[in-house]
């Protein structure tokens, strides 16, 4: 049992002894009120159950001082732990920037599931897209672990005409990292793992994928709608899968006023490699 979590159980437990004698200090003032007003009761059962209460009380003191003393150790334990994610966030950041440093030329990033097995289009459709874009000289970065991940990575590595970055995290349900890259870094947290990978792109593919795919691609519609982020082209690469998501898009979110018109021109659904390739030529990035 760690220190934290020691804390937590004492803190528990003194909160419930204080409870209960709280609740013994309240029934017996309550019996001492009616014995007063009872003149068949003799002085020495009113003494008795005063003198219980005024223990109570004692007892009651040392328990609240002891559960102060338990917070105050709890809170300190609490500064300490936000030290040391703040100390983990930076040392993410230092890891990624230098990571990009090494990095010569233009990156996309790709985003899909995790889950997708070697066997499905659209594991096949991400190998073949990262390998036209390292043909024409893009890097390819992805979460580096499994999936469309490993695909992507591995269309890049494959071609070996750019780099296929992986930023990895650690995760219980997934592999670490999948073996199909030239950089790769494992990082604690989700959203410094997200600033890297948004941050250095010219571009997002978006494959199929769950919360965590929705999670990154909304978190890229966002900072590029509140302008934190120069508006950068995403496709959505699959029509049958992200034909709803679109269609919600604009006709739920836009037309409830959800979102400002022109925003649901961020996205693009695509499911042809040489459109995406084509485009990515196009782009103003020199």
């Amino acid at each position: 049992m760690s220190n934290h979590e020691h804390l937590l159980l004492r803190i528990s437990e003194k909160k419930a002894q204080i409870y209960s004698l709280e609740e013994k200090v309240s029934s017996n003032t309550e019996t001492l009120f009616k014995l007063k007003l009872d003149n068949n009761v003799t002085q020495d059962e009113i003494t008795t159950i005063e003198n219980r209460i005024n223990n109570y009380i004692i007892v009651l003191e040392v328990l609240k001082k002891e559960l102060r003393k338990y917070e105050q150790e709890k809170l300190e334990d609490n500064w300490k732990e936000i030290i040391m994610n703040v100390e983990q966030i930076l040392q993410d950041f230092r890891l990624g920037t230098d990571l990009i440093k090494k990095i010569n030329g233009h990156t996309v990033t790709v985003f899909g599931s995790a889950r997708t097995s070697g066997n499905d289009t659209s594991y096949r459709e991400a190998k073949e897209l990262s390998h036209q874009m390292s043909e024409a000289g893009f890097n390819v970065m992805t979460g580096g672990g499994p999936g469309i991940m490993e695909a992507a990575n591995r269309g890049a590595f494959e071609n070996g005409k750019s780099d296929s970055i992986g930023i990895a995290i650690s995760l219980p349900m997934e592999e670490c990292t999948n073996m199909y890259q030239t950089q790769t870094e494992m990082m604690e947290y989700f959203f410094s793992r997200k600033v890297i990978m948004i941050r250095y792109s010219v571009a997002f593919v978006v494959f199929p994928g769950g919360y965590g795919t929705l999670d990154e691609l909304f978190e890229v519609l966002t900072l590029m709608q509140t302008g934190k982020l120069a508006k950068r082209p995403i496709y959505l690469y699959g029509k049958e899968f992200f034909a709803p998501l679109k269609e919600y898009i604009d006709n739920v979110l836009l037309k409830e006023g959800m979102i400002s018109e022109g925003d649901e021109n961020m996205v693009r659904v695509v499911d042809n490699p040489n459109f995406v390739i084509n485009e990515l030529k196009k782009l103003d990035i020199n």
